[in-house]
């Protein structure tokens, strides 16, 4: 995001789409953005403060259920595990 934001350079494709996304809605990344468009830029850092917490909140809530993983037999873990990297590909 770093690059995106402040040269305007796409630095993998997830910034690539929001680098579009910006274009779409008459954003140019670069940096005169953060003059520019200071309600965006705030807005993108609130959002990242909120995600942050959240994912905390979430992995926190999440310590005790993981380890109940471990208790499943591997016969019924290993083709739940295969199934769902298969699903990604």
């Amino acid at each position: 995001m770093v690059p995106l934001l402040t040269l305007g350079i796409p630095g993998d494709v997830v910034t690539a789409v929001m680098l579009g996304a910006l274009l779409l809605i008459g954003v140019r990344p670069g940096p005169l953005l953060f003059q520019q468009n200071r309600q965006i830029v705030n807005a993108l850092f609130v959002g990242f403060m909120l995600a942050q917490f959240l994912i905390l909140g979430l992995g926190l809530a999440s310590v005790k259920v993981f380890p109940r993983i471990l208790k499943v037999p591997i016969s019924i873990l290993f083709p739940v595990i295969f199934a769902l990297c298969c699903s990604v590909c």
